[in-house]
């Protein structure tokens, strides 16, 4: 069945997603000990956004789900 998927060629790739998320976020202008909540995101999203900047400037964060305000989402502390 292999022999039926057809190679194309010319077609470019859709544009990176890569900095989609990590720009809608504070990261950058978080200190030690400050935090902030993210509203309708999971703890798991948020780690992998937290893991990216981490390895990306050396920054460390530690994230919670939380409910604020009767709001389901999750809390990012900075932590070193």
């Amino acid at each position: 069945m292999i022999s039926q998927i057809k190679v194309q060629t010319h077609i470019p790739a859709p544009p990176s997603r890569k900095r989609g998320n990590y720009g809608k976020y504070p990261w950058a202008s978080l200190s030690v000990g400050c935090s902030f909540f993210v509203r309708g995101r999971n703890s798991k999203h948020m780690s992998a956004c937290a893991a990216y900047h981490q390895r990306t400037y050396g920054q460390q964060f530690t994230v919670q789900d939380a409910v604020e305000d009767g709001v389901a989402g999750c809390r990012v502390w900075r932590i070193a």
